[in-house]
């Protein structure tokens, strides 16, 4: 490249997939400093100014009524879900009290034959029983499950199928049973 005269501003080499330009680097004069870099320093500092801290403020403020809301809904939720396995475990009890109705003609007298029911704790259910004479079944949950108790009672009719009642005891506890449970 000697004595062709191009200056390095112009000068590209080019390759399939990679382009490198060479350009000549101005210098600011030296008796101070020039307009282009007083503008290089003003970016810079808007680049690193960062958060105001009223601005932090507003963002905690925002998450702080987001969990004020979010934390009772989700412990609600939790509490819906306990309940919801004691009505699973009360649910796996309601055939074999059906085959008893039907096989009596709907008369009460050993209608839980063959239901255990629940007598060891479990996590969230504290007992499931029985009563022999109605086929009512109790199912209280743990204090984890807020100490629910649901009452599943059969309906016979004869010739026609079973029907079951679901029902709490509390109207406090209506906002953890299902809807069908809440009389």
């Amino acid at each position: 490249m000697e004595g062709v005269g191009i200056p390095y501003s112009l000068i590209r080499f080019e390759f399939p997939r990679l382009q490198l330009r060479v350009f000549k680097l101005h210098t600011a004069p030296q008796d101070g400093v020039s307009n282009q870099s007083e503008l290089a320093m003003n970016r810079m500092k808007k680049l690193q100014q960062g958060f105001t801290l009223i601005e932090l403020m507003i963002v905690v403020a925002i998450i702080g009524i987001l969990a004020a809301v979010a934390l009772p809904a989700y412990q609600d939720y939790t509490v819906r879900a306990r309940i919801a396995e004691v009505l699973g475990l009360m649910e796996g009890f309601k055939p074999t009290i059906v085959e008893n109705l039907s096989n009596n003609n709907g008369s009460g007298a050993g209608t839980c034959s063959g239901v255990l029911g629940v007598t060891t704790a479990t996590v969230n259910t504290s007992s499931i029983t029985c009563v022999d004479a109605t086929g009512v079944l109790t199912g209280v949950g743990t204090t984890k499950a807020n100490g629910v108790s649901l009452s599943l009672t059969p309906r016979y009719s004869t010739g026609g199928p079973v029907t079951w009642a679901c029902t709490t005891a509390a109207a406090a506890n209506y906002r953890f049973v299902p809807s069908e449970c809440r009389h």
